[in-house]
């Protein structure tokens, strides 16, 4: 059996101490590394591998491939030491790994300088510690590209990504094809696997600004690799876990991270890993370990590590039953895929391919050179990632994503200044870690929100009263304005009242009147009357004779016949009876044309025995009815009714019309005082008869009007009673609204000084909420001087020197904190600040309390609120475990005491680590 130890120099840190006894039986071989000739020739040929289709094919163009990493590796590592951090130990194995990673590139469509340049960069300046650092390798960098290749030293485009992701589908093929990828394109990819993410398993609160997006292409690059690990060194908060967790998603990789418990140690490590290992090896499930700083609870842990990335397994962790049951399933796939290798080798081959670790460790850590340098595979098998923080470009991402509209409204005020810088430099002012800018991020959101929403609400409660106040004494105004109003209309409604009564009044003594005057009427009446009928009495007499000779004779001329007239027109020379007649009767007409011709005409014209038989007497003139007189007294004979027959039928009856005509106008002569008398009296009742009706109908219409006056007077007095009424309740209303607003005057002058005030809170809100939120992210656990000094550099930063921040006045109230000092909590300053962090920080307060009396005072003020639920426990308590599940399931208040030591199953409860199960949102106590 012959041995042969592979070790490093005695000048680094081992595990365990090499005897003299050792060294004395053992022969020692120091290797040095090959020549610089010997491996530029090496390394040449390496470069052949991949350049035989490129412009790079040619043995000089390999040689000058060569001579740039080399010029690159040699200037590394003159000017980063191993001296200055353990991490910076640079080997040719370190050059051999760089080419190495080039061939992952899909040259085809990537330059091989720009790969080799962009993978110089994974693996020299990623460990790199601090901007300084990584600045001086960028213009190292620049200066042999530049000095080789004439790249243009400003060569650090960011319009693209090499990822595996590059592809159609995104997902990159199995060998991890490193390609390039617009980085606007890459973002959306990384924001798609984000919500997927979320939706599927947590909330990860990680913001892609461009340095998260820059990791996780460096994530992927290694992860997407087989057999790829990261070492990732950084303060608590980067955003290692969160990354990790994000990239296995996108690779469909199982994440694994031990579950902590009270006893956790290397056998329940080595029971976690074999079942891990398991998954990988037999079921082939890509896998992700991740560990932290808090689960390497002892040495033997981060050791079995250290051997599982060396080699692929760890000696020992099964046994020969446990690995011929694993065997079984494996002897089935390796004949599946044609192995030779022994089942041991194809599981350990499986194991370096699938399984990635990545080490999440803070190089502030006692144990961090120690652990790293006793087991070297850390840093030789690892990439490692130096994270320390946020650039200036994150930091100022973090807060103008994660408070948008906080920002919003911060910025309304250009007096506040720009927050997002304001929180850049407290935080790089007292160099606090990410999480703690995160945290001081998170509170300032949480404080000006609330601030806001109080400040607001009080303003708007005040404001409600002014305004209520305000439209008070608009009311006021206005019932001043309506009872003067109502003053003046019931004067008009009660002179319209008045009015009303006077033409009541008026109407009915004219109704009067006319009642008078249409009796006087009636009796003026029924005397003509009486006298028109005396009248009528004596014309009838003196008509009873003579008329019913005009009837006769008016009936006879009617009987006239038409061939009668027609007989007497056609004759040359009539009979004298004939021409007589005719004579007196056109003489009775009043026709002076008495001649043959003009009796002829008269007898043609139409309608002549109606014009005849309607004659009026009463037209007949006094000569004319003498002279007929005289024609009748002269020859009578003529007219005689037997002899004029004689002579023509249609003459007899007019001869007989004549005479009673003539008889009937002497009657109508003789009583014409009587019918003038009758006429006069006619007209007069007709007068009197039409006054009486017209009285009558103004005597209804009066009773009418009066009728409708009655109601308006009534209507006015009903509307001026009513009025009165309103005129006194508004006169009532506006002495009771007077003498409160007198009351009140006191009150708005307050209330206006309260607005004010609020107003100038409000606007000075932005820099408090700052310096709040910073007292509770940065300072909580610094004594008073330190704090002191502290808030008095921000606030003349912030320019606000003049004005003293109270953490108190600003946090609190006088009864609150009368209220905290009767719970028993001291009454100084320092103690007042310390109750204010408690209550009000996002994260798990760890107080410090030798006394216990701020333990005592946090119970009784969880106890004094009835829908609390309080747990108290000792850390050393063997119910601890069960309390923090209890405590977590029903969502109590949790206080631990006599704490030595952070437990690591208290690591995912107090960062909050939950994930969604369906609908539900769980978290995880122990394992």
């Amino acid at each position: 059996v012959q041995i042969v130890c592979s070790m490093n120099p005695a000048t680094t840190v081992g595990r365990h101490p090499i005897t003299t006894r050792f060294t004395a039986i053992a022969g020692i071989a120091y290797m040095a590394y090959v020549p610089h000739g010997e491996m530029q020739t090496v390394y040449a040929e390496m470069f052949a591998g991949f350049t035989a289709a490129s412009q790079y094919a040619s043995p000089s163009q390999r040689g000058l491939l060569a001579q740039t990493v080399l010029d690159l590796y040699d200037v590394v590592t003159k000017t980063f030491s191993a001296d200055d951090h353990r991490h910076y130990k640079f080997t040719p194995r370190t050059i051999t790994e760089w080419i190495q990673q080039v061939h992952r590139y899909d040259l085809v469509s990537v330059d091989l300088v720009e790969a080799l340049r962009y993978e110089a960069n994974r693996t020299f300046r990623d460990r790199l510690v601090g901007p300084d650092a990584r600045a001086k390798f960028d213009a190292l960098l620049a200066d042999v590209f530049s000095k080789h290749w004439r790249v243009p030293r400003s060569n650090t485009s960011t319009d693209c990504v090499f990822t595996t992701w590059a592809g159609s589908s995104g997902v990159g093929d199995e060998a991890g094809v490193m390609s390039a990828m617009p980085a606007d394109h890459f973002e959306q990819h990384v924001a798609a696997k984000l919500v997927s993410y979320e939706r599927e398993i947590k909330e990860l609160n990680i913001l892609l600004f461009p340095e998260v997006l820059q990791r996780v292409a460096r994530f992927n690059r290694v992860l997407s690799q087989p057999g790829g690990h990261l070492l990732l060194a950084g303060k608590s908060g980067v955003g290692r876990r969160t990354t990790c967790s994000l990239v296995a998603h996108a690779h469909a990789m199982e994440f694994v991270s031990p579950k902590m418990t009270l006893k956790y140690d290397e056998r329940s490590f080595r029971v976690d890993l074999k079942k891990i290992l398991a998954d990988v090896g037999v079921d082939n499930k890509e896998t992700l370990l991740y560990l932290e700083d808090h689960q390497l609870v002892n040495s033997a842990i981060l050791e079995t590590v250290n051997s599982l990335l060396s080699g692929g397994e760890v000696p020992g962790l099964f046994t020969n039953p446990e690995l011929e049951t694993m065997y079984a399933p494996l002897r089935e796939q390796m004949a599946t895929e044609g192995s030779a290798l022994s089942p041991f080798e194809f599981f350990t081959q499986r194991v370096k391919h699938k399984l990635h670790v990545a080490l999440s460790m803070d190089p502030s850590d006692s144990q961090w050179a120690v652990r790293c340098e006793s087991n070297p595979a850390l840093f030789t098998r690892c990439s490692v990632h130096w994270m320390d923080g946020w650039s200036d470009v994150g930091m100022r991402a973090v807060p103008r994503t994660r408070l948008k509209e906080v920002l919003a409204s911060a910025h309304a005020s250009e007096e506040n200044g720009d927050i997002v810088e304001q929180m850049c430099a407290i935080q790089n002012m007292v160099g606090g870690t990410p999480r703690q800018y995160v945290t001081f991020v998170d509170q300032y959101a949480r404080i000006f929100e609330s601030k806001r929403e109080a400040h607001v609400t009080s303003k708007n409660h005040l404001t409600a009263g002014l305004t209520k106040l305000e439209e008070a004494a608009g009311a006021v105004a206005e019932l001043s304005v309506q009872a003067a109003e109502q003053q003046v209309l019931l004067a008009e409604k009660q002179h319209l009242a008045d009015e009303a009564l006077s033409r009541i009044t008026t109407s009915m003594s004219a109704a009067s009147e006319r009642k008078k005057e249409v009796e006087t009427l009636k009796e003026k009446t029924s005397k003509e009357e009486a006298d028109l009928n005396v009248q009528k009495v004596g014309i009838e007499d003196e008509l009873k004779d003579v008329q019913p000779l005009i009837d006769s004779a008016r009936a006879a001329v009617g009987q006239i016949k038409s061939d009668n007239i027609n007989e007497i027109k056609s004759l040359r020379t009539p009979p004298e009876g004939i021409l007589v007649v005719l004579e007196a009767v056109l003489l009775l007409m009043n026709n002076p044309d008495t001649s043959w011709a003009g009796q002829k005409k008269f007898l043609g014209s139409r309608g002549v025995k109606d014009e005849i038989v309607n004659f009026d007497a009463h037209v007949v003139t006094a000569k004319n009815r003498e002279i007929v007189r005289k024609i009748l007294k002269e020859k009578a004979d003529l007219f005689e009714h037997k002899n004029i027959l004689r002579v023509s039928v249609a003459a007899a009856p007019l001869a007989a019309w004549v005479k009673a005509n003539v008889k009937f106008s002497l009657v109508l002569e003789k009583i014409a005082p009587l019918e003038n008398i009758l006429k006069q009296l006619t007209g007069s009742l007709d007068t009197s008869t039409k006054r009486v009706e017209e009285c009558e109908n103004e005597l209804v219409a009066l009773d009418l009007e009066v009728v409708e006056m009655k109601l308006e007077f009534g209507r006015r007095t009903s509307e001026a009673e009513a009025l009165k009424l309103n005129l006194k309740k508004a006169q009532d209303s506006l002495f009771a609204a007077e003498r409160l607003l007198g009351k009140l005057g006191g009150e708005k002058d307050r209330w206006k000084g309260q607005v004010v005030s609020l107003d100038a809170d409000l606007k000075a809100l932005p820099l408090n909420a700052l310096l709040a939120a910073g007292f509770i992210a940065y300072l909580a656990s610094s004594p008073e001087d330190t704090r002191v000094a502290t808030l008095g550099r921000w606030t003349a930063y912030l320019g606000v020197g003049d004005r003293p921040f109270d953490l108190r006045r600003f946090m609190s109230t006088e009864t609150e904190m009368l209220t905290w000092k009767q719970q028993g909590l001291p009454g100084d300053t320092l103690s007042m600040e310390n109750a204010i962090v408690i209550l009000r920080v996002t994260a798990a307060p760890l107080i410090i309390d030798p006394s216990n009396r701020a333990v005592a005072w946090l119970k009784a003020f969880v106890g004094a609120d009835a829908s609390a639920s309080l747990e108290t426990v000792a850390a050393q308590d063997p119910r601890f475990a069960n309390k923090l599940e209890l405590a977590v399931r029903f969502g109590k208040t949790l206080i631990l005491e006599e704490v030595d030591c952070i437990e690591p199953i208290l690591y995912p409860v107090v960062r909050k680590d939950l994930w969604r199960g369906g609908a539900r949102v769980a978290g995880a106590v122990g394992g």
